[in-house]
């Protein structure tokens, strides 16, 4: 598109409201300023810390330092006629993250360069997660009476970026080891005397498999876990999905990045146990059927270790969920 359409466009889209008349002198001032020289100057040094976005007056992004989180402040910087600076108002036009929150946005703070080009920062904050959004206004003389204040606002550009998610911890399903035994116990009939019966083990007492559900909360602050790629050490708690109300899991999880888990700890548990006070055994011999057995249940503890995988990726692994 050559500069006089786009110069069309601009005065005809941006400028034109009911009544008014036609482009005006401070129109075309105003188009001057927009896509003056000061417009196309290099990008400003970065002196500060956290997200900020560079753009010139007619919206063009010309620098992007993320990524950007729901908890951070964006610095805003425009690069521009000074004229236009002062005159220039930039405001979070999404939602806010905070219910009952306003959009916060600082005044200009300009810095001095060469000539009459210069730079404005606003401090934007309580961006909610998916799209924020940007609006740049400039309150510019009318040239007419459409104002009484001899002003009119105009929208010059709303520029949307991505806000990350800050997690406080995690969700995960996997299997472990646990060396807490649970046995179920049976009888064999004797051949010689069927009213003789043995005790015996009708499952295998030692470790044994056993799927749990974990979740972990991030030790000292919440996470972006879309850009977190560094290795951690979280607490974490769990149930056992074979067994809910009778088994409780505690101990750490190593991660890095927010997909593998690897967990290791502590279960407590309502087990199965041939009574102390009985004098029989695995071995031993007893009359009667199984309800003979002399069998009680009792808390005890093991260690368990294993690996999970985050839910969201088990929901995308089966297609549950998109990325």
């Amino acid at each position: 598109m050559t500069t006089a359409s786009l110069r069309s466009l601009v005065l005809a889209g941006v400028f034109a409201t009911a009544g008014a008349a036609p482009v005006t002198a401070q129109a075309q001032s105003l188009f001057g300023m927009l896509f003056d020289r000061c417009a196309t100057r290099p990008v400003p040094p970065d002196s500060g810390t956290g997200p900020r976005i560079v753009i010139s007056p007619a919206g063009q992004v010309l620098e992007l330092k993320g990524p950007i989180t729901e908890a951070d402040s964006v610095r805003v910087v425009v690069v521009g006629n000074d004229t236009l600076l002062s005159r220039l108002l930039v405001t979070r036009t999404s939602s806010t993250r905070v219910p009952g929150a306003v959009n916060v946005a600082g005044q200009g703070d300009r810095v001095a360069s060469e000539g009459q080009c210069k730079t404005a920062m606003w401090i934007l904050r309580d961006f909610a997660p998916g799209i924020g959004e940007i609006e740049m206004r400039v309150a510019w003389p009318s040239g007419g009476t459409q104002d009484s204040t001899g002003y009119a606002v105009h929208s010059l550009a709303k520029i949307g970026f991505p806000v990350n998610t800050l997690y406080a911890g995690a969700l995960f399903f996997g299997p472990i080891i646990t060396t807490l035994a649970n046995p179920a116990f049976g009888i064999r009939a004797n051949a010689g005397d069927s009213m003789i019966k043995t005790i015996e083990y009708a499952t295998r007492p030692g470790a044994r498999t056993e799927y749990a559900l974990f979740y972990t909360p991030f030790w000292f602050s919440k996470r972006d876990i879309e850009v977190d790629r560094s290795s951690h050490f979280d607490p974490v708690i769990g149930l056992v999905l074979n067994d809910v109300p009778n088994n409780f899991l505690v101990g750490l999880t190593a991660h890095f990045g927010y997909t593998f888990y690897a967990v290791g700890g502590v279960q407590w548990g309502r087990v199965q146990r041939l009574d102390d006070s009985s004098p029989f055994g695995v071995g031993a011999r007893i009359e009667g059927g199984a309800e003979a057995i002399p069998v009680n249940t009792r808390f005890a503890w093991g260690l368990f270790g294993g690996f999970g995988l985050d839910l969201r990726a088990v929901g995308r692994l089966f297609g549950l969920v998109s990325k």
